[in-house]
């Protein structure tokens, strides 16, 4: 997670709508031979749920700007519904489907060890913009000791949970049945950024995008991608909250 004041052009329901037409343009591209969990409707029933749950979020606080707990809170509970459906109620699924496997300890040891290098990219790009998030600091809505561990659950765990199973154990498998794994990997970046609300791929993202999903397709599990993905937001989060609270 990178922190960026960068002005968007288009609200967020937009981008999960677009988000959407791209994967239902794309179903119509032949099917590869392959064997994978998942099916392309599979997909595009989990990202159809995901833009009009998150759409419809985004579109009745188009007008509110702060980053308050129970939004956070909000936006990952409907992350996980989708997923719920899916694994609960959608025929019977297994942890493997969602690549939920360690198959060494590489897994691990490259998962912290780039974790390492992420979570100290995400402190210096706080401390750098240190200024600019001071000045902008009525954003962030405070909530309190006790509400600062539950967000921190959110956003440093549950968080890159979702996202890589979503992400990179749904998307780039999906997409790889109807093309190259090389422009799945590609559109997984794509999607992964406009899921932020990112219209121009800046820096950050594109970097978190194509490390997280060729850590998945290297290793075929999300595990060393999750580590990762924990380790720099926890880094970005408590960051934040210290230079907002005037620590660091």
């Amino acid at each position: 997670m990178m922190y960026s004041m960068v002005v968007e052009f288009y609200p967020p329901y937009i981008y999960y709508i677009a988000v959407f037409v791209i994967l239902f343009l794309l179903s119509f591209l032949k099917k590869k031979k392959g064997i994978t969990p998942w099916n392309y409707k599979d997909l595009l029933y989990l990202f159809g749920a995901l833009a009009f749950l998150l759409g419809g979020l985004s579109y009745f606080l188009r007008d509110i700007k702060e980053v308050s707990l129970w939004r956070t809170i909000t936006f990952q509970i409907l992350y996980l519904l989708p997923l719920i459906w899916i694994f609960f109620l959608k025929g019977k699924r297994k942890l493997r489907d969602f690549y939920l496997i360690v198959h060494n300890e590489k897994d691990i040891f490259l998962g912290f060890g780039i974790g390492i290098i992420f979570a100290g990219l995400s402190i210096v790009n706080i401390l750098i913009n240190k200024e600019s998030i001071l000045s902008n600091a009525e954003m962030f809505v405070g909530n309190g000791i006790p509400f600062f561990y539950i967000d921190l659950l959110f956003v440093g765990f549950i968080g890159p949970l979702t996202e890589e199973i979503i992400f990179r154990g749904i998307l780039i498998p999906s997409l790889a049945e109807k093309m190259e794994t090389r422009f799945a990997l590609l559109f997984s970046i794509i999607v992964f950024a406009l899921f932020h609300g990112t219209l121009f791929l800046t820096t950050g993202v594109m970097i978190w995008g194509f490390v997280l999903g060729l850590l998945f397709v290297k290793r075929k599990t999300i595990i060393p991608g999750f580590i990762v993905h924990l380790m720099g937001n926890l880094a970005y989060y408590i960051t934040l909250q210290l230079v907002l609270l005037r620590e660091i």
